[in-house]
């Protein structure tokens, strides 16, 4: 994942603020964030939705207007979908297929 910030009515080139592989990331059940690092929290509920958020510090001092872009790879969606939702999407896989009707059984009816 890379985190970029560049200027808005002007361009001076881009910033990186932060750039960090997620499946080398810690996953915590609370909002925690080491100094000089990133973490994912993943907050599970049973009342409300699952999500994850990617936690850092970055020391700025920007003036003007900016715009930041976060930038995901394939590899960082799959992996965060799986923090946050691999026991919801197991449920949901083996659910639907209990809830398939079986074209075998319906043939021999």
């Amino acid at each position: 994942m890379r985190v970029s910030a560049r200027g808005y009515f002007r361009d001076h080139g881009s910033m990186s603020l932060i750039e960090v592989d997620l499946s080398k990331l810690d996953v915590y059940p609370r909002e925690f964030c080491p100094e000089n690092q990133a973490t994912i929290w993943n907050r599970t509920s049973e009342l409300e939705d699952s999500s994850v958020s990617i936690i850092t510090r970055v020391n700025v001092i920007m003036q003007g207007n900016y715009r930041f872009e976060i930038r995901l790879t394939l590899s960082d969606i799959l992996s965060l979908f799986w923090i946050a939702f691999k026991d919801k999407a197991l449920q949901v896989v083996f659910q639907s297929r209990a809830e398939t009707p079986n074209p075998e059984s319906a043939s021999a009816a």
